[in-house]
């Protein structure tokens, strides 16, 4: 699912979350080697779900634009987001209204996947 309006850039988002560029921790050091794996492992995981989370916005608004949901049988979005991804009608509003507020701020929805270590654009 993509949003005609907003393109998602694959490459980039997965490659935020690669081993090589994730932000080191202070006390990084003082860790064991296996301990070190269980905190990157995390931020890692942190930052994919991020932009798998921006994906679905992306998608469920693309689908509510389009009409797709009464293509699949639904009366309205809501129902469609109910049945498909177990949302409440509130809870697939919010996420419909934080897609089109994202659209607005396309230097935040950058930021939202990247690592906590580096810096926001414009601050």
């Amino acid at each position: 699912m993509c949003d005609q309006h907003a393109p998602i850039n694959t490459s980039t988002e997965s490659s935020t979350a690669t081993s090589e560029n994730l932000p080191e921790h202070p006390l990084l050091d003082t860790l064991t080697i296996s301990e070190r794996k269980i905190h990157r492992t995390c931020l890692k995981a942190h930052l994919l779900g991020n932009a798998a989370r921006l994906r679905f916005l992306r998608g469920l608004r693309a689908a509510a634009e389009t009409r797709l949901y009464i293509k699949l049988g639904y009366p309205t979005v809501h129902q469609y987001a109910k049945d498909q991804f177990q949302c409440e009608n509130t809870q697939a509003h919010e996420f419909l209204r934080m897609a089109k507020l994202l659209e607005k701020l396309p230097l935040m929805t950058k930021d939202l996947c990247l690592p906590p270590s580096v810096p926001p654009r414009g601050r």
